[in-house]
């Protein structure tokens, strides 16, 4: 996961469409939306109930750029709009797999707003268990509640889908959050080492990781999503651990990724390209030897978990005072703010404008809405002189975001 550069980084996301105003300037990268809309579906089949949740984030690009380039909003369809169409399409066609609902809510949007160029949409579900059905002990062993549920922990189940006007959608599967760990069967030897080493080759160690997959299908038609989540899930576990007697030889979490996805991609030929990310938190055993002699317990090994401290070192220097100044305007009479788009844009020209040296800039501006509390359902209260109540809400969240390029003359 290396950095990449923002000018010319990706032809993919540029506007078609630049500023008459300023044609060395180029938009690289734009779009808005809503994050954080939580669905939560419950279908009662007599008194058996079921459930299922997802969370969605929704980003739209428009034809035009009125909102960015004039302070015009007339092609804007609100983020709040995006936020009960979420759950009106939730209500028409009911939760069945992220990919399934994506890819006819991307549908709706463009087929329902011609204005928008380009629908993208990220679903995940939030997973619940029903009572009974992972217990394998205790009061619930054998037992399938039928309304009590409590949150699934073996790793999300998501998606992301791109839908343009030109040729069939992109769509990415997702595998996230799932911490597994392995005793046996995973040294790690034969690297450089220098005068800085401080661990040494170990010829077995306890590997533990978090499983973080991405993978994009060929094609979006005839799948049975679910099942084909379950199979690269499957997969990857099956790469890391091996036969379930003998296991299987993990050198590093390097081959450890390389081996599952070549392992997704022989088995699922609907799946053109998969990227798996591993941490590696260190399991080292304690060291006793501060301490008066221990008895050690046979077989048994006390080590201490680590998910930090972890290695890392990064900066980055922002110049703020163009950009306040953007948002902010004069200091008696302030500036009109249209929308987050256009206080991205307005930002990103005065950077450009004042530093030649800055090629490209970058700005996405969240919308924490705050809006005025509604006491209209209680007795009348009599008001504050120039006090206004109001309820902050960070999700479900507006976005807005731009990049502006400086083009080569």
């Amino acid at each position: 996961m290396f950095t990449r550069q923002l000018h010319n980084a990706d032809p993919s996301k540029v506007t078609k469409i630049p500023d008459p105003r300023v044609p060395n300037y180029r938009m690289g990268d734009y779009g808005y939306g809503k994050q954080g809309v939580r669905v939560f579906q419950l279908k009662k089949d007599g008194p058996v109930h079921s459930v299922t949740e997802f969370k969605v984030n929704s980003h739209m690009r428009l034809r035009t750029h009125k909102e960015y380039y004039e302070a015009d909003n007339a092609d804007i369809i609100g983020s709040d709009v995006q936020e009960n169409t979420i759950y009106v399409h939730a209500q028409r066609h009911g939760l069945r797999t992220p990919e399934e609902f994506a890819l006819t809510l991307t549908q709706y949007f463009l087929e329902t707003y011609e204005q928008v160029e380009e629908s993208n949409l990220i679903v995940e579900e939030l997973a619940w268990d029903r009572f009974g059905e992972q217990e394998h002990q205790g009061y619930y062993k054998g037992k399938q509640h039928n309304h009590a549920f409590m949150r699934n922990s073996n790793g999300t189940h998501g998606c992301e889908v791109v839908r343009t006007r030109q040729g069939p959608p992109l769509l990415i599967g997702t595998f996230y959050g799932l911490r597994v760990v392995k005793t046996a069967r995973a040294p790690f030897t034969g690297y450089v080492k220098g005068d800085m080493f401080s661990e040494g080759d170990m010829d077995d160690r306890i590997l533990c990781t978090d499983i973080n997959a991405r993978w994009q299908y060929s094609k979006v038609v005839d799948i049975d999503f679910k099942t084909h989540w379950l199979k690269v899930r499957d997969l990857i576990l099956q790469s890391f651990a091996g036969d379930p007697e003998k296991g299987v030889i993990i050198t590093s979490v390097q081959y450890a990724a390389y081996v599952a996805e070549r392992a997704v991609l022989d088995a699922i030929p609907e799946i053109c390209s998969i990227s798996i990310s591993l941490p590696n938190y260190k399991h080292f055993p304690f060291d006793f030897s501060r301490f008066p002699p221990i008895e050690p317990k046979a077989n048994v090994i006390i080590a201490n978990p680590a998910d930090t401290p972890l290695g890392l070192g990064y900066a980055q220097l922002d110049r703020l005072e163009k950009i306040l100044q953007s948002f902010a305007g004069d200091p008696e009479k302030g500036v009109i703010i249209t929308s987050v788009q256009y206080a991205a844009y307005v930002a990103e020209r005065a950077v450009l404008d004042a530093m030649p040296e800055i090629c490209s800039i970058s700005i996405s501006f969240p919308n924490y809405r705050h809006f005025p509390f509604d006491f209209s359902r209680f007795p009348p209260i009599e008001p504050k002189a120039n006090v206004i109540i109001v309820n902050p809400a960070e999700t479900p969240l507006g976005l807005g975001y731009a990049q502006l390029d400086r083009l080569e003359k």
